[in-house]
Order: structure tokens, then C-alpha cells, then sequence
């Protein structure tokens, strides 16, 4: 488990399947975030209570292969997850390791004003 500063709170994140996962310290409210993704014109996965996730992008993937998504965090009842691919990566040998960089930090310092706009119980910022 790695940790990002945003604006003074540190988040846990890892890397796992391919993903960067944040580890939010508030449950997203997914309703609200459909109706907020809507509103800015982004597509999104789902309807409001089809799942208990979301997943969100710049166009319409039939596929539903979007890039990000919020889903509960399984390890910390209450919470959220925001899950998106690495942004910076690492030469190793000849594979390429994803790595907590500055474009992936970039990333999550982008999205997590709009997803604590989104969350169940606002907190402060």
C-alpha cells in the first residue's frame, strides 16, 4: 500500500489488476455521482440502482469499458474506491511497472473534489 497527499489528507492506494485503487475515506453516493457524470456530459456504465458501482468516461464505450469507476471498498465497510489505469510506469528489465508518479497523482487530485461533491455524508473540505 502506497500514499498520496491531497490537499493535507493521505490516501491509501495500491495497484492491483492493472488499476491504480484509491482508497477513499467517504462513500460515494452513486446517484448522486450519475446525476453530476450527466450533468458534465460525461457517459456513464449505469443507471441509478442498477449496481453498486459506476463506471464513467469521455465517450460512449458500448462495451462499458470506461476508464474510471467507483465501487465499494471491500476492505473498509463505508467506503469508496475510485479504480482508473496507471499514468506513469517504471522501465524494470523489459516490462513496464506501474508506479505512483506525478500524472497518476495529477489524476486523483482531479477527481477527488468531484467525488467528495458526490459523497453520501459531505465532509468538509
Amino acid at each position: 500500500m502506497m500514499r498520496i497527499d491531497i490537499g493535507g489528507e493521505q490516501l491509501d492506494c495500491s495497484f492491483e489488476d492493472g488499476q491504480v485503487r484509491v482508497h477513499l475515506p467517504f462513500a460515494v453516493d452513486l446517484d448522486r455521482l450519475t446525476g453530476m457524470l450527466r450533468r458534465d456530459h460525461y457517459p456513464v456504465a449505469g443507471e441509478p440502482g442498477e449496481t453498486d458501482s459506476q463506471g464513467w468516461g469521455y465517450e460512449i464505450d458500448v462495451e462499458e469499458y470506461y476508464p474510471y469507476w467507483v465501487y465499494p471498498d471491500p476492505e473498509r465497510p463505508g467506503r469508496s474506491v475510485l479504480a482508473f489505469s496507471p499514468r506513469d510506469y517504471a522501465r524494470a528489465g523489459g516490462t513496464h511497472l506501474p508506479r505512483l508518479g506525478e500524472q497518476t497523482r495529477r489524476e486523483v487530485r482531479r477527481w477527488y473534489d468531484y467525488l467528495q461533491a458526490a459523497a453520501r455524508d459531505p465532509r468538509p473540505h
